[in-house]
């Protein structure tokens, strides 16, 4: 069973602005804190406002 995604790591995913001139790409995001692309996109639209 996966272990359940911090809430460190939940803030940045929704914090994440992969418009910014300074933002990784996204595939680097995922890799830095241990996600999928499956688990960012999940975890953006559950939060999407």
């Amino acid at each position: 069973m996966p272990e359940p995604l911090s809430l460190t790591t939940r803030r940045a995913i929704i914090d994440f602005d992969p418009n910014a001139s300074d933002s990784p790409p996204i595939t680097e995001f995922c890799r830095h804190h241990g996600i999928t692309r499956t688990t960012f996109y999940a975890i953006r639209k559950r939060y999407k406002t």
